[in-house]
């Protein structure tokens, strides 16, 4: 009679204990997931986005090459964040002209010498791609003298996107 007491006793012991276990791993799962989404935190209100990329280039990329655009902001001193803009149809050549007014020609770039930035995945969007243009202009720091904006021209398929990594 008390081994069959003892053992029942060890029979709950182990399910409670297995519950509790299996309800922390799930837990720390959730939390897990919560964070990696809560780190990306898109913008997609358009004035907030223009006022950005003004901050970032000074000057506008107008409405009339966009399509559509978002932004992910980051917390850092010298860093702005990072926009991606999917290009009008017809306003690649146009779109083209005004980064070169504004920033010269740009250069051709292999999908290997694309930068990491630290994982993002507008990064990892980009090394997708094909015809990659180049384009790179400097603001002054607080932290840093100088922090550099780096601009890609890239098409994925019928369409072309724009990514400001600043």
């Amino acid at each position: 009679m008390f081994t069959n007491i003892n053992t029942d006793g060890r029979r709950l012991a182990k399910r409670v204990v297995t519950v509790i276990l299996a309800a922390s791993c799930i837990l720390s799962l959730c939390a897990c997931g919560r964070a990696a989404s809560g780190s990306m935190n898109v913008i997609t209100d358009q004035d907030k986005i223009h006022k950005q990329i003004v901050k970032m280039l000074d000057f506008d990329i107008g409405a009339e090459y966009i399509e559509e655009a978002e932004m992910t902001k980051s917390k850092s001193v010298d860093t702005y964040g990072k926009v991606k803009i999917l290009v009008k149809e017809g306003e690649e050549d146009n779109l083209t002209k005004l980064l070169q007014e504004h920033l010269g020609s740009g250069m051709d770039q292999e999908v290997s010498h694309l930068p990491g930035y630290q994982g993002h995945q507008y990064a990892e969007e980009l090394k997708k791609m094909s015809d990659i243009r180049y384009y790179v202009t400097f603001k002054e720091g607080t932290v840093a003298k100088s922090i550099d904006i780096n601009l890609y021209v890239a098409k994925d398929s019928d369409s072309t996107y724009l990514y400001i990594f600043g």
